[in-house]
Formats: C-alpha cells, sequence, structure tokens
C-alpha cells in the first residue's frame, strides 16, 4: 500500500510504502517531521484509520489519473470537430466511443482512501466498508481545523 502524506506546512506530497513501516515521514521541501503508525489492520492492507494523523475519518473515491481523463475528453472533441466537416455520425461515433472508454475505465480503476483532516491518500488498500464516498457535510467539520492548523 502506497501512502501519500501532505505536508502541514507547505502541502508538499511525499510517497511511502505502509510495508516498510517507517516511523516518521519528512518533508521533501521544508522537512517538517510527522509521525506515522501503521495500525495492525493496516499491515494487512485494509486501512481502518489514518497513520498520521489517527482520524477515523475516510472516504474513498476511484484511484483514476485527472490528466488521463482529460486528454480522453479532448481527443473526443477534437476527433468529433474534425470529423462532423465529413460525416456527422462518424463524428457522435467519436463521442460514444470516449462515453464507451470513460465507462471501461471507471469499472477498472480501484478505489483510494483519503482522510478527510489531514488528505493523506491510501492508494492500493482495501477501504473499510464504513468509508463511504465524499461527503461536504463530513468534510466542513474538518475545513476549519484544516486552516487553523495551517495558520500556525
Amino acid at each position: 500500500m502506497k501512502i501519500t502524506s501532505y505536508c502541514a506546512r507547505c502541502l508538499k506530497g511525499t510517497r511511502f510504502d505502509a510495508a516498510s513501516s517507517p516511523g516518521a515521514v519528512v518533508c521533501r521541501r521544508c522537512g517538517e517531521r510527522r509521525d506515522v503508525t501503521i495500525s495492525p489492520l493496516m499491515r494487512d492492507g485494509k486501512v481502518d484509520v489514518c497513520a498520521l494523523c489517527e482520524c477515523g475519518h475516510l472516504y474513498v473515491e476511484k484511484d483514476f489519473s485527472a490528466w488521463l481523463g482529460l486528454a480522453v475528453i479532448l481527443g473526443a472533441v477534437a476527433g468529433f470537430l474534425w470529423a462532423q466537416a465529413f460525416d456527422i455520425v462518424l463524428a457522435f461515433g467519436f463521442l460514444g466511443a470516449a462515453a464507451l472508454l470513460d465507462g471501461v475505465m471507471y469499472r477498472l480503476c480501484p478505489l483510494r482512501a483519503i482522510c478527510y483532516r489531514c488528505l493523506a491518500t491510501y492508494q492500493g488498500a482495501r477501504p473499510s466498508a464504513e468509508h463511504k464516498p465524499y461527503d461536504l457535510g463530513v468534510a466542513a467539520r474538518f475545513a476549519s481545523d484544516f486552516e487553523e492548523r495551517r495558520r500556525r
């Protein structure tokens, strides 16, 4: 399982492997140190609590590259604009192919868990059944805490 920790001071991401069980992670930009606590369930590949802030509030989302999604959309639009001058059916075929590709990629992409409090990302792990998709109400509870810690 790969964990990405974001520094509270400079927001630089630092990635490490949970299997190595580091005692702490140090920001490569500003040098801030954060303790890492790997839970017993995390050693088995399942995320139950955040290893960095020990918060149990995590959400799940698809582990998909936004840049790849943008490339698919831009390719579909470019194909549509090129083909619409020749054949409108072919032009809509580009849009249909992009929608089909998007659906296939959505089904194949694994889930990743993200901590509401410190935004740590857990890739390659099995999220807990209690972790649901992003909820704005839950995130609002942690937003003011995050801004206060960032100001310090």
